[in-house]
């Protein structure tokens, strides 16, 4: 299982069904993350979650005994009146730099909003909502939760929120505020969502409830699945400068697995590009948008420190370039005597430079920090520069020993060096295409600095 997931907490059947309603919305939109229900309930169908744990005297808010029991190493708690629209992958990396995060409580002149436990704290400080979580397993967090439940059951209040805005006021907890968009709580705020706002991402709506009103047949619910399909699809912040997408222009000729082995800023997204274009289903790393769903590679280096290289992505692939395949190219030439190897190479000062430009202030994802561990960012220091150096020389001359120069298996590309289509075509037995070779990711030089 995923280390990051979704928890829904449901007591009786009514708010199981809920929870199914939402589960459907997050395997459609993000297939990549764990979902998992807590529930006294006997009657749901569970297939739709990864886990279904029973739970005993199940109340309207079960969810302060059972938070801390999430099986996620970092989890999202949702209510079960929320439909997801889009990516939220990213929320998680939250959790690099914060212990929790939770959006502002909306209606914060409803005197249920307003109200304090043992303390009078600043307004500016208001109630956080209970709906949508997000927390990692660590001890300051778990004894937030712990005495949240206690403070819920013994304080008196009807709604845990106000329980929750002292506990999270007196904590040490890094705390990060969501924005409204992953927690849009009124209908009323879509009406004025324009194309200046960050897209919807939850949609957290009472209606959502099976039974209250019909959420498929309410003329309110069909217009706001009507205004999302306007606005959720264009959003910049959904779909970040997608680039165009590389489209098959001729059948593939051969059928067996090829790897592209090569490190990366070598041309990998190009080589990539072209195998696509050459007809090849082609994993290019781990992205969370992969029709697999990935995971930045999470998943697969678990599999992999594990000794496991049957990864769950081979079989629905034919072609592999970047993380983690280049990494484990050994394995992989033994597990698929036929397959074909790609290496592709570049002058190493040039690639080098390529490197700590691209890094440089960029988020250290799990792949890197896996190869590299303290020296991931190659910008960082002299002592990166060259533990990148020495690690790409390695690489490269242990693939050529491994496989020899005259070897039928391996093909070595300099896509920067004007290498294309007449070496990678006659490799695949493939004819040659009319259209110009895909030469992705170009580095502009930049000006010279004056002093």
């Amino acid at each position: 299982m995923t280390d990051r997931g979704i928890v829904f907490i449901a007591a009786g059947d009514f708010f199981a069904q809920a929870a199914v309603n939402a589960a459907r919305s997050i395997r459609e939109t993000n297939p990549g993350l764990g979902v998992h229900l807590f529930t006294d309930s006997r009657a749901v169908d569970g297939s739709v979650f990864d886990g279904v744990t029973r739970i005993e005297d199940g109340h309207r808010r079960s969810k302060v005994d059972y938070l801390s029991e999430s099986p996620f190493e970092r989890t999202l708690y949702l209510d079960t009146d929320v439909r997801v629209v889009a990516d939220i992958g990213e929320m998680f990396d939250l959790l690099d730099r914060f212990d929790i995060a939770l959006a502002h409580a909306h209606s914060r002149e409803n005197p249920n909003t307003t109200r304090t436990w043992r303390h009078e704290i600043p307004a500016a400080f208001p109630q956080l909502n209970g709906g949508v979580i997000l927390y990692k397993k660590a001890p300051a967090v778990a004894k937030l939760l712990d005495d949240w439940r206690t403070a819920y059951h013994t304080a008196g209040f009807k709604k845990d929120q106000v329980t929750l805005r002292e506990l999270v006021w007196l904590s040490d907890l890094r705390l990060a505020v969501l924005p409204p968009e992953y927690n849009v709580r009124f209908e009323k705020y879509l009406k004025i969502w324009d194309e200046t706002e960050a897209s919807p991402r939850i949609l957290h709506y009472a209606r959502f409830h099976t039974g209250r009103p019909n959420a498929r047949k309410s003329k309110a619910v069909k217009w706001m699945l009507n205004t999302l399909r306007r606005i959720v699809p264009a959003r910049i912040t959904l779909q970040p400068k997608s680039k165009p997408t590389v489209r098959a222009i001729q059948e593939p000729t051969f059928h067996g697995k090829i790897f592209g082995v090569g490190f990366h800023k070598t041309g990998t997204s190009s080589l990539a590009n072209a195998l696509r274009m050459l007809g090849y289903e082609t994993i290019h790393g781990d992205p969370r948008k992969a029709p697999h769903g990935g995971t930045e590679g999470r998943d697969l280096l678990q599999r992999i420190d594990a000794g496991d290289y049957n990864l769950s992505t081979l079989e629905r692939y034919q072609a592999f370039t970047d993380n983690p395949y280049f990494t484990i190219w050994k394995q992989l030439a033994e597990r698929y005597p036929d397959a074909r190897f790609i290496l592709t190479e570049r002058d190493e000062t040039r690639w080098i430079q390529s490197c700590v430009r691209y890094y440089a202030g960029r988020r250290i994802r799990p792949m890197r920090q896996w190869m590299f561990g303290e020296h991931a960012d190659p910008s960082a220091s002299d002592a990166a520069r060259q533990a990148w150096l020495e690690r790409y020389r390695a690489h490269n001359a242990a693939i050529r020993e491994y496989f020899g120069p005259d070897s039928e298996r391996l093909l070595i590309l300099d896509v920067t060096n004007g290498d294309g289509w007449e070496k990678l075509c006659p490799f695949l037995d493939a004819p040659i295409p009319k259209a110009p070779f895909p030469h992705a990711n170009k580095t502009k030089p930049k000006a010279a600095a004056t002093a």
